[in-house]
């Protein structure tokens, strides 16, 4: 950038949006994360903790065209559609025992969550990947419009992010029902009598005779 003081004070301007926008998409981000960690998990007997652990450095790891993927392809589901169950048969060919999270949603309201996301995904991009390729901040005019930017950007995020974090506390409001029921006596009594039923026969021991 260039260090005419004049063109100082807009600099700082800029850096102080975009450092602000940052923090605005890493917040989506982490909300995003946190809903889909626990989405999905397939684990061999005896390995679930260390497979959720690995489901979750996946996650943690992974950029906002993923999450988004996750959350509308597989995370929820619009009405009439029917659930992809690929996952599932691939957990249950290893041997695997797989446990699947999802929610059936209007599918206007998976429409319009698309569109949210979309809008800021395609946002978020721009401001981190391509902002000094649009603005070179050169000179007033440059900072001008990339200051002009960046206000839209917020008032997107007002927008389009407002709506995504709704929808983000409804689902964890799914999600802590669905975590009692799981707790709860019936699901208990139901995983014992799939045990149960998945169990190996006992063997049958053999008598030895006796000498005379």
């Amino acid at each position: 950038m260039s260090n005419e003081p004049e063109l100082l004070p807009l600099q700082r301007d800029v850096q102080r949006a975009i450092g602000r926008a940052l923090l605005r998409f890493q917040h989506l981000e982490r909300v995003l994360k946190g809903l889909v960690a626990g989405r999905f998990t397939s684990a061999m007997p005896g390995q679930a903790e260390a497979a959720a652990k690995q489901r979750l450095e996946q996650v943690m790891n992974s950029p906002l065209g993923w999450l988004k993927e996750e959350l509308l392809g597989k995370y929820l589901n619009p009405e009439g559609n029917v659930a992809d169950e690929s996952e599932l048969d691939k957990a249950a060919a290893r041997g695997h025992i797989a446990f699947r999270f999802n929610l059936e949603v209007p599918a206007q309201d998976h429409a319009s969550l698309s569109q949210h996301l979309s809008v800021v995904h395609e946002r978020r991009n721009v401001v981190v990947h391509h902002f000094l390729d649009t603005f070179d901040l050169q000179s007033r005019e440059s900072c001008s419009a990339a200051l002009a930017y960046l206000e839209e950007t917020h008032q997107l995020l007002d927008t389009h992010q407002g709506e995504v974090l709704l929808f983000a506390e409804w689902a964890a409001k799914m999600n802590q029902v669905m975590a009692r029921q799981l707790q709860g006596p019936e699901f208990a009594a139901l995983l014992q009598a799939g045990r149960e039923e998945l169990a190996p026969p006992p063997k049958k021991k053999r008598r030895r005779r006796a000498r005379r």
